[in-house]
């Protein structure tokens, strides 16, 4: 199982909240899969202020998953958090990834699933 947290489940408020949320989840559900992916939480260009928050939500997740042999914490590549590439990454809004970027999130998704 694959489990994307989006930058959407930052308006849970603090990080160690959001992280709590998140551990709680993956522990309930790896009890009824084999394996569970988490992918790591990205910084879209819109939610630029909740820098801090991504860091510590994806470090503290990581840190408390480790211990869980069916669980593997998934870290993006292909430039994911080099702002320089921002510019084609998102659409103008900043919201959505556009297509090619799109193209390169499913293949690390599918690199995480196979991995």
């Amino acid at each position: 199982m694959h489990l994307h947290i989006g930058d959407n489940d930052l308006r849970g408020g603090q990080a160690v909240n959001i992280s709590s949320s998140i551990i709680e989840l993956v522990h309930i559900l790896s009890a009824h899969v084999s394996l569970v992916i988490i992918g790591q939480l990205s910084l879209f260009p819109v939610n630029t202020s909740k820098k801090e928050t991504v860091r510590k939500v994806n470090l503290e997740s990581e840190n408390a998953l480790k211990r869980t042999s069916n669980v593997h914490f998934w870290k993006h590549r292909s430039g994911f958090w080099n702002s320089d590439m921002h510019g084609q990454m998102f659409y103008q809004q900043d919201v959505h990834l556009s297509d090619q970027w799109h193209v390169k999130y499913l293949r690390s998704v599918k690199t995480a699933l196979t991995h």
